[in-house]
């Protein structure tokens, strides 16, 4: 069974992944993870569809002309390695309705501002979402956490709960 655990930045989606892997299931990174040299996220401009490097400090109108995709053929054949187990994929990208169709279930991370606000603050590794453009930003994309579950057949969990409470209810909800 293969499962995508999506939501905004801050939610808590590698955390929960990470804790997933500590208790014996597969996970993918899909926002951070290679497979065979090959990063599964990047950006692309918009227009072109060509891959371009985020510059630092990013411009306030960067994320209009750019977007953050993953190489959906990289996340089927990295999760083609571990048939017949239960896979987890956390990340979240602009194409991620392209990656659907791979997974049996789809489980959406949704909180309040306050909770993503604190968390991206206080995160140590990863500065995504600090500058204020980029948590409005990110604030605007968990406003449409509940369309995207809709569309997506997903199942919404309260990310605002404590991590290891959240774990639980997702592996209740996938089995062992």
């Amino acid at each position: 069974m293969n499962v995508l655990i999506i939501g905004p930045s801050g939610s808590g989606k590698s955390t929960i992944g990470k804790i997933l892997q500590k208790r014996g299931y597969n996970f993918v990174e899909a926002d951070v993870d290679k497979y065979k040299s090959k990063s599964i996220a990047y950006y692309i401009n918009k227009k072109t569809g060509e891959g371009v490097n985020m510059p630092w400090p990013r411009p306030n109108d960067w994320g209009d002309e750019n977007d953050w995709v993953w190489r959906v053929d990289i996340i089927k054949d990295k999760l083609a390695q571990w048939p017949n187990q239960v896979n987890f994929v956390c990340g979240d990208a602009a194409n991620k309705q392209e990656a659907y169709q791979i997974f049996d279930k789809i489980i959406v991370l949704s909180t309040d501002d306050s909770t993503l606000r604190q968390r991206v603050l206080s995160r140590k590794n990863n500065y995504f979402g600090k500058d204020p453009v980029e948590f409005a930003w990110i604030s605007e994309q968990n406003k449409k956490i509940y369309e995207e579950a809709k569309h997506a057949s997903g199942i919404i969990i309260d990310a605002s709960k404590p991590v290891n409470e959240i774990v639980d209810e997702i592996i209740s909800l996938v089995g062992k």
